[in-house]
């Protein structure tokens, strides 16, 4: 959870970071998502989810969720996931390299235990369990954003109206 924990809305996002949609969303809605934060008025819940694994041949998609668990620990999951996007290996590909998300994640500010963390896979199992969870609650694609459990387009203004009500 990233925010204010008694900020009166709640944006769950479920994403997939090889999932190109899903860096379109970032790239057009996340300035939105991190003033709603900023402001008080949302806390986000990131559920990065591992479906797309099968177009991947080094299991990228679990691979870069594991590492979004390290990022939350460090304290720097949006800007890890922001970079993550921003290096988007193409959908169908190999992935980014652990190396290369170790490199990632002390961009964004991780500490030396980010590392570690990545390479022991310490979140593997945290990446099946919301994996599973989304599934379990409905989630079909990436992105699905919902607010306040209610889901919303996937736009910076269909994310602002339901979360201010305007």
């Amino acid at each position: 959870m990233v925010g204010d924990p008694d900020a009166p809305a709640t944006i769950d996002l479920y994403l997939d970071f090889q999932c190109p949609a899903c860096a379109q969303y970032e790239a057009q809605a996340g300035a939105t998502i991190d003033e709603l934060v900023a402001s008080g008025q949302a806390k986000v819940v990131y559920h990065p989810v591992a479906y797309l694994n099968r177009f991947s041949s080094t299991q990228y998609s679990s691979r870069s969720s594991a590492a979004a668990g390290c990022a939350a620990d460090a304290g720097v999951l949006p800007p890890f996931a922001q970079l993550l996007y921003a290096n988007q290996p193409p959908e169908g590909g190999d992935g980014l390299p652990d190396e290369q998300l170790v490199a990632l994640g002390t961009q964004a500010g991780a500490g030396a235990e980010f590392a570690t963390c990545v390479q022991e896979g310490r979140y593997a199992d945290w990446t099946r369990s919301v994996t599973d969870a989304a599934s379990q609650a409905g989630v079909t694609a990436t992105p699905t954003v919902l607010v306040n459990g209610q889901e919303v387009d996937r736009t910076a203004d269909a994310l602002r109206a339901a979360v201010t009500g305007g």
